[in-house]
């Protein structure tokens, strides 16, 4: 931003960011730069486990945060 603008603080938690991601690059971008991921209606559990929480996962190791799918039971 310009240093011109510059808000006051508003005391309230930043917003979490997600994004919809269904291929395997939006979905190590998800777990690389984001807080969640939205994935489609008709994804399978077979899908979520052998395609996109590993994408997730390798996005999260490349952004150092390896932890984060442990903390919800992956």
């Amino acid at each position: 931003m310009t240093p011109e603008f510059s808000p006051p603080a508003s005391g309230l938690p930043p917003v979490p960011v997600t994004i919809a991601a269904v291929g395997k690059d939006m979905l190590r971008l998800a777990g690389r730069v984001c807080d969640g991921v939205r994935l489609h209606g008709f994804c399978t559990r077979r899908y979520l486990e052998e395609v996109a929480l590993p994408q997730i996962q390798d996005g999260l190791e490349r952004a150092g945060a390896t932890a984060a799918l442990r903390s919800v039971g992956w």
